[in-house]
């Protein structure tokens, strides 16, 4: 994944995953094994603010494996509560939409490099047999480590040396 941020609160942010390169053999119990197929993962997500406390971040993310494939679009408004210097405080709300059988909402705190979050997806495909449109629970827990603490000039410690 590269982030690359060319202002504050600004943000384009890349993945690309490859997993299952080995395609190694999974089966249950007594049932022969039979090779997983790898799977491929882009994600793009941009962050841009639209007032002095609101930010908007759109996202999209494609996945395949094997004979599937997944398509998602969305975004997350963040409302930031404090931000100053290496303190960051903020609420998101967002919704998202896997294309033709499933939509998300998510709800998530950011508390400096860490954000937690909650969503929940409802089925709208014709397997209403199996969901009968009910979705599931998913809780996400994510931090970014950072090169360096961000510390403003007029706070750096003066050489030992003067």
């Amino acid at each position: 994944m590269y982030r690359f941020r060319p202002a504050h609160r600004q943000l384009i942010q890349v993945g690309l995953g490859f997993l299952n390169l080995t395609r190694p053999k999974i089966g249950f119990l007594n049932s022969p094994a039979v090779p997983l197929d790898m799977r491929t993962t882009f994600q793009l997500l941009t962050q841009f603010p639209v007032s002095e406390r609101v930010d908007v971040l759109p996202m999209i993310q494609y996945m395949a494996q094997g004979r599937f494939k997944e398509f998602d679009l969305g975004a997350t408004v963040r409302y930031v509560l404090v931000d100053r210097y290496t303190t960051v405080r903020a609420v998101r709300l967002g919704g998202y939409y896997r294309a033709s059988d499933a939509g998300y909402v998510y709800a998530g705190v950011e508390y400096d490099d860490w954000t937690a979050g909650i969503s929940y997806d409802v089925n709208v495909s014709d397997l209403v047999p199996a969901s009968r449109n009910r979705g599931g629970i998913e809780i996400s827990v994510t931090r970014v480590f950072r090169k360096q603490p961000i510390v403003p000039a007029r706070f750096k410690a003066c050489p030992h040396q003067l």
